[in-house]
């Protein structure tokens, strides 16, 4: 008997996508799937390249993150110092509660700009700041 074909909801490695908007003087790089060992040099990758141009903002919105380890703390700290040698406004934006979690697990929510009185529901979809 043949089985049938599975599927998950789960993201797939080949599902991470990141893509980059600007408006203005404002850039919006928004990133989805996983962000590990593999993928996280790709957010640093387009923040970086967001910060070669005239920019004075940079969000990371990562509203559809679903998995963040060390590497992506790494990464978004790391383009976080970036924005800030340059004198750009670096802000993370939607962040999804079990990201914000492991934020506060390791440390660094409060250097990447998360307060405690923004630790309650996530913010709604497009929400400019967290």
């Amino acid at each position: 008997m043949d089985r049938p074909e599975e599927t998950s909801s789960l993201p797939r490695l080949d599902d991470f996508r990141c893509a980059v908007s600007y408006s203005g003087e404002a850039a919006e790089v928004v990133v989805w799937g996983e962000v590990d060992l593999t993928t996280a040099r790709e957010v640093e990758r387009e923040v970086m390249a967001a910060l070669a141009l005239p920019v004075k903002a940079i969000g990371v919105h990562l509203g559809r993150v679903t998995f963040l380890d060390s590497s992506g703390i790494g990464a978004l700290l790391r383009a976080q110092r970036s924005a800030c040698d340059r004198g750009v406004t670096f802000r993370l934006t939607s962040v999804p509660r079990g990201v914000r979690r492991v934020f506060e697990i390791t440390g660094v929510a409060e250097a990447l700009g998360l307060t405690a009185a923004m630790s309650g529901a996530p913010p709604a979809e497009g929400d400019a700041a967290v």
